[in-house]
């Protein structure tokens, strides 16, 4: 019985050893550092496997930084003169010159209130072309229009405020054929067009503005030809810049809710066309700012619904394409894309609290040849975590990367070069 015992005693040391070393270890290591809000300050997985370290380069000085132009526009938007009307009165002015026989056209109905401002400069450039034509109306306490339309033809600007405390300026200059409308309804709205240049060459922008509810932020600069900006926010304390700097380009954006922000910045000093951008927020805190650097033919459509989200999408290069949908919280997403016919497409969808609210998407394609990316995360409530994935791909020709992701404590890390 002992001689037993013993045998035994050695069969299980020796199995417990066997097992011991076929154990199967990890040969990557992911390490985890958050870019988002409010999950912390790095660049999701960084893969510190041997010989994986290549694509730092590539994450160097990420997160993106928005264009210092939106610096100036936010500035602009801060410091817009109030009327300077006193109490128990309104104040309209209009100067108006025209060249020729074709007489330019004002209308200015202000009521309901008292210290409301209107100003309207129309100056037209030549003999020919159509009048220059502007239409202010308000309705409230306190509101100010300014309309300016210089050395131009045909140019068209419609204001609309209602409310109190709601301020708008219009500037078209040296162009022809521009439109504006803008449209303001509550309290404490701001906006900015400007199109145009004193000298001239941009011709045929059209800008909407649209804003409801209490203390939204507009501005809106298109100084080439051909471009559509449509601005649609809802809510409390939503700011929306767009630049087109470029011909033929498109950006519409649609926020409701509060403290939303959207910045669209397509091209670059009359390079960079075609570019289309769609933005849709809804929710609070939701951030997205598009790019689209100085190629031709990009697109962006990014729609963000729920709290937090963040997208950035910068494109450079022709006919790359990004679709970004996030619904949930703690939702972020960049798209990075150099070169030509990229193309991205990130879904992030649900709710969630573990590993304190994830789901986190960042691509970065760049380098001569095509690329594609696809990335569906679901961010399933359960364990820790909760989604998270990188892909890295640089110079490779044909490359692809899909990742699929749903339940609790996932990453991924794809590096292709």
């Amino acid at each position: 019985m002992q001689l037993t015992a013993l045998a035994a005693a050695v069969s299980l040391a020796l199995s417990s050893a066997a097992i011991a070393q076929t154990t199967v270890t990890s040969n990557s290591n992911l390490n985890y550092t958050s870019i988002g809000q409010p999950q912390g300050g790095g660049w999701g997985l960084d893969n510190t496997t041997t010989g994986m370290t290549i694509d730092n380069t590539e994450w160097t000085g990420f997160p993106p930084k928005r264009d210092g132009a939106f610096d100036t526009f936010q500035d602009e938007l801060d410091n817009m003169d109030g009327s300077t009307a006193g109490p128990n009165e309104n104040l309209s002015t209009i100067d108006q010159t025209a060249t020729g026989t074709t007489g330019n056209q004002a209308s200015v109905t202000q009521s309901g209130g008292s210290q409301n401002e209107s100003n309207v400069t129309q100056n037209k450039l030549s003999s020919t072309g159509s009048a220059l034509k502007a239409d202010v109306i308000q309705i409230g306490n306190s509101n100010r229009s300014d309309v300016d339309q210089e050395l131009s033809t045909g140019a068209i600007a419609n204001i609309s405020q209602q409310g109190d405390g709601n301020l708008s300026r219009v500037d078209q200059f040296g162009a022809d054929r521009n439109g504006a409308d803008v449209s303001q309804t509550g309290n404490g709205h701001q906006s900015i067009i400007h199109q145009g240049v004193v000298t001239g060459g941009a011709a045929d922008n059209n800008a909407w503005v649209n804003q409801t509810g209490e203390s939204n932020q507009s501005y809106i600069r298109q100084q080439w030809s051909d471009n559509y900006a449509d601005s649609a926010q809802s809510g409390m304390d939503n700011i929306s810049h767009i630049k087109q700097a470029g011909d033929v380009n498109m950006a519409m954006l649609d926020q409701s809710g509060d403290e939303n922000t959207s910045y669209i910045l397509q091209g670059s000093a009359g390079v960079g066309d075609f570019n289309t951008a769609y933005v849709d927020q809804s929710g609070s805190y939701n951030d997205s700012y598009v790019s689209q650097l100085n190629g031709n033919d990009n697109e962006a459509n990014v729609n963000q619904s729920g709290t937090y989200g963040e997208s950035n999408v910068l494109q450079n290069g022709n006919s790359n394409f990004a679709d970004i949908s996030q619904s949930g919280e703690g939702d972020i997403s960049w798209v990075i894309q150099n070169g030509d016919n990229k193309s991205a497409t990130v879904e992030q969808s649900g709710v969630g609290v573990p590993g304190a609210e994830f789901n986190e998407s960042f691509i970065i394609q760049s380098g001569a040849g095509a690329h594609t990316a696809y990335v569906n995360q679901e961010h399933a409530l359960s364990g820790d975590w909760n989604n998270i994935s990188t892909i890295t791909q640089t110079g490779t020709v044909n490359a692809s990367a899909s990742v699929m992701q749903n339940g609790s404590g996932n990453r991924a890390s794809t590096i292709q070069y």
